[in-house]
């Protein structure tokens, strides 16, 4: 009897204490996620912090005048020399004196062999077989019927860096890294698979790290008024009789 009695004890002493681990391991795993998930939200919420800190600055200087257009905020002098351009895309310098096209497109050769240093927020996701692109469908670039004119009138796509069969249109930007005391850093290295993040430590680890691209919404057109070239004058009328 003795026996009996210990060993139904043991089992639901073994019971208790594999329901109290596998109920702890329910809820560390349910609090990682819920961390995890605010973590995303807390890094989405920073890229926007930073694009709005580059607008407001660009177009708060005094005796400046600026200019958006997809991607930067240009401000000049009073004599109309360019002061300094503001990124509005993830890059090593948010802010520069000079615009450099040919050096930025260079800067970007190989980038999808530096996977931490790129990345392309255009990079299509396989959906029940069919490719799904993020920002911009390449089936914009189909030709009409007759093979010439375009399918999109006026769309077009110049100098795409990296262009393959599978991505015809690549967006590549650059990772900047978040550190645990909030500092953002772009690492030192300029290329590669691997990376050095100036700062980070063991005392202040990487938490994580962000890529965008941003246009400014004062630099659309109005399709339904600058299209077709149409001079604009007043409203006129006359009357026969």
């Amino acid at each position: 009897m003795a026996l009996v009695i210990v060993l139904s004890v043991l089992v639901l002493l073994t019971i208790m204490v594999v329901g109290f681990l596998s109920r702890a391991t329910i809820d560390r795993t349910s609090a990682s996620a819920y961390s995890d998930g605010d973590r995303n939200s807390l890094l989405s919420d920073y890229a926007v912090n930073i694009v709005q800190a580059q607008i407001d600055h660009a177009s708060t200087r005094t005796n400046t005048a600026w200019a958006s257009q997809p991607g930067m905020v240009r401000t000049f002098t009073e004599n109309g020399t360019l002061l300094q351009a503001y990124k509005l895309y993830s890059d090593a310098g948010m802010a520069t004196n000079a615009v450099d096209l040919s050096a930025s497109t260079n800067a970007m050769a190989g980038w999808s062999g530096s996977t931490a240093h790129f990345v392309d927020l255009n990079e299509p996701v396989e959906i029940e077989g069919q490719k799904e692109y993020p920002i911009i469908d390449p089936s914009a670039l189909d030709k009409k019927p007759d093979g010439i004119s375009p399918m999109i009138e006026g769309f077009e796509v110049m100098n795409a860096p990296g262009t393959t069969a599978r991505q015809p249109i690549p967006m590549p930007v650059r990772w900047l890294y978040v550190l645990e005391d909030g500092q953002t850093v772009a690492p030192s290295n300029a290329s590669g698979t691997t990376a050095t993040i100036p700062g980070a430590s063991k005392s202040n680890p990487i938490v994580g790290r962000v890529a965008f691209w941003t246009d400014d919404e004062t630099c659309k057109l109005n399709i339904n008024t600058a299209s077709h070239g149409q001079f604009w004058d007043r409203a006129v009328s006359s009357e026969t009789h």
